[in-house]
């Protein structure tokens, strides 16, 4: 154990911080806390513009601004002119690059990496072992689950879920209350409309799925198809448990409302009208 001392105006120490530190003492008439750090290394809170809990092994760029109650861990690295808000978390030996932005609530696991220019939203959540590449940005109250990959200038909408080990490529757009399941692998330049569920598939280059999609697992879509709103591709066999494989081909179409079982096999270029079941 640690001792620690912050000296100043004012503190907030929020549940998290709870968890990290032991309230020792307060003295009012100094206007002094100690605390007590239950970490392996001795922590200290910088002085002037950077202010916070910050790790004594971690490491902040210049022009970093890390706000009263946000954390940063052991050997975490915030980069040149970084923004962490109120009761933003960044876990040990994250990297966080040049004007990264987190905004209040946001949770950074131990391990992650966020490229340049990056913004993460009110109270998104980032497991352990997370990568997001540069331009990014996650919206708010979004859970990005552990080791999962996602790539440059992608837009995360809000409420958005994003399971274990899923792999998202560069310029895709994730509306509001999207699923990503576990183990999904999702193309680059591609559009999920809000309200879709994309279970462990392969979802190719430059596709577009519409508006309160359900595609389970072990479906393949080749690049450059179009799905339309409110369709079902191989779903209810995931939830009964079956594994058969279910195949787009490239730059095939699929009308709205359409229900594709799972095994189909669908050829290249074909367009599936609307309310069609196969």
């Amino acid at each position: 154990m640690h001792r620690l001392e912050l000296v100043g105006d004012e503190w907030d120490i929020g549940s998290f911080v709870r968890s990290v530190f032991e309230l020792r003492s307060l003295d009012p008439g100094v206007k002094k806390v100690t605390l007590m750090y239950r970490g392996t290394s001795t922590v200290m809170v910088r002085a002037g513009g950077t202010g916070g809990f910050v790790a004594e092994t971690a490491k902040v760029g210049r022009d970093a601004r890390i706000e009263p109650s946000a954390v940063v861990l052991d050997s975490a690295v915030v980069g040149k002119g970084s923004k962490l808000g109120y009761m933003a978390e960044v876990g040990n030996g994250s990297v966080l690059g040049e004007g990264v932005k987190l905004y209040p609530y946001v949770k950074v696991g131990n391990g992650c990496r966020i490229g340049n220019d990056c913004s993460i939203f009110h109270s998104a959540t980032l497991a352990d072992g997370v990568d997001i590449w540069g331009r990014t940005s996650i919206s708010l109250s979004s859970t990005i689950g552990g080791n999962t990959s996602i790539g440059e200038r992608c837009k995360i909408g809000a409420m958005v879920i994003i399971g274990d080990s899923v792999r998202i490529g560069s310029g895709c757009r994730l509306g509001n209350s999207v699923r990503i399941e576990e183990g999904a692998a999702i193309g680059s330049d591609v559009y999920v409309d809000n309200s879709s569920v994309i279970g462990a598939s392969r979802i190719s280059d430059g596709c577009r799925i519409g508006l309160g999609c359900r595609i389970g697992g072990n479906v393949v879509v080749g690049k450059g198809t179009s799905i339309g709103e409110e369709c079902s591709i191989a779903f209810e066999a995931r939830q009964a448990g079956a594994q058969l494989q279910t195949v787009i081909g490239a730059k095939a179409s699929i009308g709205s409302f359409s229900t594709v079982s799972a095994g189909a096999r669908i050829p290249d270029r074909v367009s599936i009208a609307d309310r069609s079941a196969l």
